[in-house]
């Protein structure tokens, strides 16, 4: 994605997710607190539960900035898409598949 083609709401997404520290050791991919809003973004042990926390950062500043006219947002907010995108570019699927405990099988 060209960072110069993004709204506001979807670099707070993306940026989230680009200070992100991957550590296979523990499973878990960590969100950096954000030094400006003092908020931890958090710890995250599966993609279900960092997309959802990514939609929320995406949602926030989407309504936070985004220009109304008539009582019509003039932007319509997608974080769903947007994040399934940031997602699949970063590889976090395969990165919790990558460190998933083998499956036993069944005999």
């Amino acid at each position: 994605m060209n960072q110069d083609e993004l709204f506001l709401w979807e670099e707070e997404a993306q940026n989230a997710l680009a200070l992100a520290d991957f550590d296979d050791i523990r499973g878990v991919i960590s969100l950096p607190k954000d030094e400006i809003k003092l908020q931890h973004w958090g710890e995250f042990n599966n993609v279900d539960d960092l997309r959802y926390r990514l939609e929320e950062i995406y949602d926030s500043a989407w309504y936070a900035h985004v220009p109304f006219e008539s009582g019509e947002a003039v932007f319509d907010g997608d974080s769903t898409g947007f994040v399934i995108d940031v997602i699949g570019d970063r590889g976090i699927e395969e990165f919790f598949e990558a460190i998933a405990p083998p499956q036993q099988s069944k005999k």
